[in-house]
């Protein structure tokens, strides 16, 4: 999805907690998608560890690494359902 809105014109950013994407695919998958999705204007941050996030009116802000990301919801429902709930994807998030 991600790369199909980069395609339609918006700015996108993927965030992954590993050190690659699609780790429950055959690596090949994995090594080779990222660089299609940087080559298609995807801001992809591997190991990327969120501490902070948080909602101020339609923005949403992520805080990681010291940085602070701005950017709109992908999904109608704040939050979404997996933050903060043990076991569901916690740590990995798309905006």
């Amino acid at each position: 999805m991600a790369q199909a809105f980069c395609r339609l014109g918006s700015n996108v950013t993927l965030l992954e907690a590993g050190p690659r994407i699609l780790p429950q695919d055959e690596p090949e998958a994995g090594d080779l998608m990222p660089s299609r999705l940087v080559d298609d204007g995807v801001d992809l941050r591997l190991n990327a560890m969120v501490d902070r996030l948080w909602q101020n009116g339609d923005t949403i802000h992520v805080g990681m690494d010291g940085q602070e990301l701005k950017g709109c919801p992908t999904c109608r429902r704040w939050p979404p359902p997996h933050v903060g709930r043990p076991g569901t994807g916690q740590g990995r998030s798309g905006l």
